[in-house]
């Protein structure tokens, strides 16, 4: 189970981003949150000013405590319908949620963007509203979510557990206070996080704790200790801001248990189990990158945390979305790191950014956005040209948008070597294979990248790459699965739109094409199969070169 809890909205960079990015234009008042959710005590939702907005629905309300007590703030649609309508079929479930969450909307009213929701997961936006859970004003502790009565089994089941683990409440933020005021002040420099790292010897955990480790100190820059010789060698308790624990909970290894706890008092904050079917390294790679995302969740919502850190992984959340609106969002964000910082990896991200902004096409000048792609990458590349990280995305921008070849070549490979793990290495060397005219190691590649993948925030960009070796190949049947795998995991993402409606129009799938094809034409007026094979600027070389392109668009229905 995950489990997350601070006592304060932890945002202070908010302001700070706010003045210099693009997002902070839609913020209002200059408030960095204007809701509290009230979980100690009597359970309820309330504006800074007082006004209780509390929803009256009870299922509603334990949708609000269950997303307040996740890592992250965040949960899978699935987990939420099974903990809160236990007794429905799915169909029936996923309707209660989505009527569930039209009220926490109304009740927000002009703070319903706190509540952020598509087609897999609900998050709530901790910059908007904040979870409160102290204790009274003598420092005892209050009831959970007082008079919280959610008449479900798994709800029940759940909040019993958390009753018993959360005993001890961490500091008030009282319910009526102006939030920022209760915020701790912004850290003098940048604080760079210590990450502990435990296993129990085993080779299949060191090797998931390494590439981690790896992981960590490329893209977020953070101290590891204690990856050397197993539990012996971990860091004490106190001496780190949090703890990578990864174990084998059977003698032949096929079950590793993995979980997060922070550094000075042993509080789980993640934690998972895997069954390893198969025998593979990519599996205790595709483990060690879970892991990883998992240390970073966390880490951004340390007291303390380098602002810088929240803000750069909160961007590249919102650039995986491929939503138009949520791209800028991204580009504000880095575009405030950089700024504050120099940061080198953000700027590699901005290069990133660019290139996802004209292969979507969602702004008007995309000449310049090429220009500023090659730009921000050359730069960053100047300023640290040893992180693997950061050269697969460089070597990866360079490629879509048409570099030299042998520019890169080199540098793809050897980031690739250096980081067996990284999915955007195994994207980009997937990518050198494509443009080097090796289709069939291309498709290889790309299946090893979706299985590094996974379920993280770059699975949507692996299975598109995916997608694009597999059409290369002529292999349509697996293409279909990759794009439609990619649009269900972003449905803003265009990319698998376009070449999901080519798929489907070839396979005679007309009803779903005819669909894609409002979509994709809501999003650019005109579109059609037309446009890619008359448009040699339009970003569909792969599908250009295909048969795909070459069948009739659809008529209407």
């Amino acid at each position: 189970m995950a489990v997350f809890v601070r006592s304060t909205p932890g945002a202070a960079w908010a302001e700070e981003f706010t003045k210099n990015s693009r997002w902070g234009d839609e913020m209002k008042d200059g408030d960095v949150a204007r809701v509290v959710l009230n979980c100690r005590g009597p359970f309820g939702l309330v504006r800074a000013d007082g006004t209780d907005i509390t929803p009256r629905n009870m299922k509603t309300c334990g949708l609000l405590a269950l997303l307040a007590l996740s890592g992250g703030h965040r949960r899978a649609r699935r987990w939420l319908e099974t903990r809160l309508w236990s007794d429905r079929d799915q169909a029936q479930a996923n309707g209660s949620l989505r009527q569930a969450l039209s009220e926490v909307r109304k009740c927000l009213g002009p703070d319903r963007a706190a509540l952020i929701s598509d087609r897999r997961f609900v998050a709530l936006d901790t910059t908007l509203i904040a979870i409160d859970l102290g204790s009274d004003g003598d420092g005892d502790p209050m009831p959970l979510f007082e008079g919280l009565d959610v008449r479900d089994p798994e709800f029940e089941s759940w909040l019993a557990r958390e009753r018993q683990r959360l005993g001890t409440p961490p500091v008030a933020v009282s319910a009526g206070a102006r939030l920022v005021d209760a915020l701790p002040p912004r850290p003098q420099g940048r604080r760079v996080a210590r990450v502990g790292i435990r296993h129990d010897g085993s080779d299949l955990c060191r090797t998931v704790v390494h590439m981690a480790a790896q992981n960590l100190t490329e893209v977020g820059g953070f101290e590891i200790v204690g990856t050397a010789g197993g539990r012996s060698a971990a860091a004490p308790q106190g001496a780190t801001d949090l703890i990578l624990d990864v174990t084998s909970l059977r003698e032949d290894h096929a079950v590793v248990a993995m979980m997060t706890v922070t550094g000075s008092d042993g509080r789980i904050v993640w934690s998972t189990s895997r069954l390893f079917n198969t025998p593979g390294l990519n599996n205790a790679l595709s483990a060690g990158n879970e892991a990883t995302e998992a240390v970073l969740r966390a880490a951004r919502d340390l007291d303390g945390c380098d602002p810088a850190l929240r803000m750069r992984e909160r961007a590249i959340d919102e650039l995986f979305t491929f939503d138009a609106a949520r791209l800028r969002v991204a580009d504000g964000l880095l575009t405030a790191v950089h700024d504050q910082t120099s940061d080198p990896i953000a700027l590699a991200w901005l290069a990133f950014l660019r290139l996802v902004m004209v292969n979507e096409r969602t702004e008007s000048d995309l000449d310049t956005l090429r220009d500023e792609a090659r730009a921000f990458a050359t730069q960053a590349a100047e300023r640290d040209g040893r992180n693997p990280s950061m050269i697969a995305l460089i070597g990866q921008i360079e490629l879509f948008l048409g570099g030299v070849i042998e520019d890169v070549d080199d540098l793809i490979r050897s980031a690739s070597q250096r980081n067996a793990s990284s999915v955007m290495a195994r994207t980009a060397l997937t990518t050198l294979a494509m443009r080097q005219g090796d289709v069939r190691m291309a498709q290889n590649l790309s299946r090893a990248a979706v299985e590094l993948a996974g379920e993280s925030r770059y699975a949507q960009w692996a299975h598109m790459v995916a997608c694009l070796t597999d059409i290369s190949v002529g292999d349509f049947d697996r293409a279909t699965r990759n794009a439609a795998r990619a649009h269900r995991l972003a449905p803003a993402f265009r990319m698998p739109m376009r070449h999901l409606y080519a798929l489907d129009v070839h396979a005679n799938r007309h009803d779903r094409a005819r669909k894609l094809l409002g979509d994709l034409q809501r999003q650019t007026p005109g579109f059609s199969l037309q446009m890619i094979r008359q448009t040699p600027e339009f970003p569909a070389a792969t599908l250009r070169a295909s048969p795909l392109a070459h069948n009739r668009d659809v008529g209407p229905g």
